[in-house]
């Protein structure tokens, strides 16, 4: 990612102050194209900075969902497709600015803003996709709603790895530190993580009364171990009667 450093930013703020002067003293005449362009050039600094800084923000927290979770590819396929069109700009734009270590060259390349501008859009599209997405997953698994945005991005991104998902597993269920898990087969011969049982977090262990098997979508697997803890209370308390 490309930082601006904080004595930079005074620097270019100091320069805009002066050149604004300049454009304002009544002995400009001679040089007022001059100043001028260099108003210009150091004010596209300036918007090329902090639409780059937003764009990168969106970009980094939405590459692990689009690029990396299969779940979020499957469900949003379309903006998968555009998101990977927005890597490979976004991407573009941050290796020629390393290439190009001059900020004020770099920053007036002829096309870059409206560049950023187009990548910032169709990142926007990509977001209120997700927006609409995670709603859905909420509606569908009702105790996301309890859960913040970044946590509930997390568990989405890594719906397929089960096993990542334990460190929220406390947000979800209450009293349940995380669950014991296996690797198996499914019918069709392919590896598949499988619960065996539950741990509070004082450590006690309850045993499913049979393994549940997580795969597939994360809020139907959820689901699955809801199944399972009661039918495992269930047999523990019918053996106390």
């Amino acid at each position: 990612l490309i930082k601006i450093s904080e004595e930079s930013f005074e620097t270019l703020e100091d320069n805009q102050v002066l050149v604004q002067n300049m454009a304002a003293s009544r002995f400009v005449g001679q040089f007022q194209e001059k100043v001028l362009s260099w108003q210009r050039s150091l004010a596209t600094v300036a918007e090329v900075i902090q639409i780059l800084g937003e764009i990168q923000r969106t970009w980094s927290y939405l590459e692990d969902l689009f690029i990396h979770s299969e779940e979020v590819k499957r469900e949003l396929p379309e903006d998968a497709e555009r998101f990977i069109g927005i890597d490979e700009g976004v991407k573009e734009v941050l290796y020629n600015c390393r290439d190009m270590p001059n900020l004020v060259e770099r920053c007036n390349a002829d096309g870059l803003y409206s560049f950023l501008e187009d990548l910032q859009h169709q990142l926007e599209l990509c977001e209120k996709s997700l927006q609409d997405f995670m709603e859905a997953k909420k509606r569908a698994f009702p105790r996301f709603y309890f859960m913040s945005s970044k946590d509930l991005l997390d568990i989405l991104s890594n719906g397929n790895r089960p096993e990542r998902v334990m460190e929220h597993i406390p947000k979800i269920f209450q009293a349940i530190q995380k669950l014991d898990i296996k690797d198996d087969s499914n019918a069709q011969g392919g590896e598949v993580k499988v619960g065996l049982g539950m741990y509070s977090p004082q450590d006690e262990y309850v045993v499913f009364a049979k393994s549940c098997v997580l795969d597939g979508k994360v809020e139907g697997w959820l689901h699955r171990v809801i199944h399972h803890m009661r039918d495992a209370l269930r047999v523990i308390l019918l053996e106390c009667l």
